[in-house]
């Protein structure tokens, strides 16, 4: 009966380690993820200004031209 118990308990802790090693892989890709995500952010900002100031370049050329 101990020998039983003593080789569940074996199995089960391989299962633990596994699973634990699979969590800390979902975890490292979830990071990479993250930061993927914040510098597309980012560069979207970026992007969203530039269209901005191009408008405000466009916009004072038009009111100088018809000046």
């Amino acid at each position: 009966m101990a020998a039983k118990a003593e080789h569940f308990t074996g199995e089960k802790m391989v299962e633990n380690e596994s699973l634990h090693g699979a969590l800390r892989k979902l975890e490292f890709v979830s990071i990479g993820l993250k930061a993927a995500l914040a510098l597309e952010e980012e560069e979207k900002k970026e992007a969203k200004l530039k269209v901005i100031e191009l408008e405000y370049q466009l916009a004072k050329s038009i009111s100088e031209a018809a000046a």
